[in-house]
């Protein structure tokens, strides 16, 4: 049900967030939702909390420049950090932290070069359209600090060598700054964690609702008494959270929050060409042809590789086990029974279309790293099929395993 716009007395702050942006497409659809909700609500602010300067092709290109110019024509409000963030070069993301029109909110990784251009934490003012009551909502931010994340990046490590604090102590920090200190109404913390540390977060603490990305799939549960809400990745939907104090005299805001649809409201003109522009860099390897798709590979998707197996994994996976197998100088033949590839590393996050029909330069510059390790392992058959059982169980994650076309479930 589509909440009614707030009376002139109630105090309403209504908060768009998107996460794990790694195409700019959506971006038009969103900045028509963001006019839409502000024409509504002029307390209207809208976030994307972590991992929008890398991995995707554009960025290997452009080193974010196009995801930049995006971020301020959409605009969105607030950036986090995510630990995607550290893939380009550390000069380069510091020029970004400069040159963003919004805020940068930086909680938990004080020293970063460019920390004097964001923020550890900020108060958005809510008032009522009459004057009667301004409420205060207080927003801070961490990212993981999980060493598994990191452990690639040669010294000074990533971020420059920035320290990432501990994310739970950095809450409780900012969570009293801002309720005794600012005297915030309400307290919003935005992450870039797992959903188990986002469990850690709720159990911890008495937030009412708890922003976060890094995962790829949409959450909207209730732990322990606070609502964790997860988009999922790209724009493709958006979370919109309302917080309504109907008078003065209100103790506590009434909360709403659903996912919209970006692709629900019509794309700006002007910033979709914006985004054609962008992508115009992409055009040589678009029209680059590696090799024909089967049909049975078709349609070619990896959407959702984090949670099935897509048709891209199995396409991958086949491709890799052919080449594996093909006598040459370095292979005698027979070297490779079975490819597994956790899904997390198809990273494309799209449908092809079954025309042109064949998988270009730019596809795989999309999906797949080029530094990714490939390692042939002996094994057990039972432990291959232990370990697909066990990354199929539960909710999606990037361990999910992807395999070759031999590979029967």
């Amino acid at each position: 049900t589509k909440l009614a716009p707030p009376t002139p007395g109630q105090a309403r702050l209504t908060i768009i967030q998107i996460t794990d942006v790694y195409t700019l497409e959506n971006f038009p659809h969103i900045k028509t939702m963001i006019e839409e909700k502000r024409r509504e609500n002029p307390n209207t602010i809208s976030m994307l909390t972590g991992d929008f300067l890398a991995p995707y092709l554009l960025s290997s290109i452009d080193k974010g420049y196009g995801m930049m110019r995006m971020l301020d024509a959409t605009p969105i409000d607030y950036l986090t950090w995510g630990n995607h963030e550290a893939d380009i070069s550390h000069s380069t993301v510091c020029k970004h932290v400069k040159g963003y029109k919004g805020k940068w909110i930086n909680s938990n990784m004080l020293d970063h070069e460019a920390m004097e251009h964001q923020l550890e934490y900020d108060v958005v003012e809510v008032p009522s359209a009459d004057g009667s009551q301004t409420r205060k909502v207080g927003l801070c931010a961490v990212l993981s600090d999980d060493p598994a994340l990191y452990a690639q990046f040669k010294d000074p490590g990533a971020f420059g060598g920035a320290t990432i604090q501990d994310p739970w102590e950095t809450l409780g920090k900012y969570k009293k700054i801002l309720e005794e200190d600012e005297g915030c109404d309400v307290v919003v913390p935005l992450q870039h964690t797992y959903v188990p540390d986002d469990h850690r977060t709720c159990r911890e603490f008495d937030f009412p609702v708890v922003l976060s990305g890094h995962d790829h799939h949409r959450v909207d549960e209730v732990v322990e008494g606070t609502r964790l809400l997860k988009p999922g990745l790209d724009g493709i939907y958006a979370t919109v959270l309302d917080f309504t104090w109907d008078s003065k005299s209100s103790d506590t805001p009434d909360i709403t929050a659903s996912f919209a649809k970006a692709t629900d409201w019509a794309p700006d003109e002007q910033l979709s060409l914006q985004v054609d522009e962008a992508y115009t860099a992409l055009a040589p390897l678009r029209n680059t042809e590696l090799a024909r798709v089967p049909p049975r590979f078709q349609p070619l998707s990896s959407f959702g590789s984090r949670g099935k197996v897509c048709t891209m994994g199995r396409y991958l996976c086949s491709l890799i086990r052919s080449a594996l197998n093909t006598d040459n100088e370095f292979y005698s033949g027979n070297n490779c029974d079975c490819v597994l590839i956790m899904g997390g590393n198809i990273r494309g996050g799209k449908d092809y279309p079954d025309k042109p029909g064949y998988f270009s330069l730019e596809g795989l510059e999309a999906e797949i790293k080029p530094d990714e390790t490939i390692g042939i392992v002996s094994m057990p058959g039972w432990l291959i099929s232990d370990g697909v059982v066990a990354t199929h169980s539960g909710d999606p994650i990037p361990g999910w395993f992807q395999y070759d076309e031999g590979v029967v479930e």
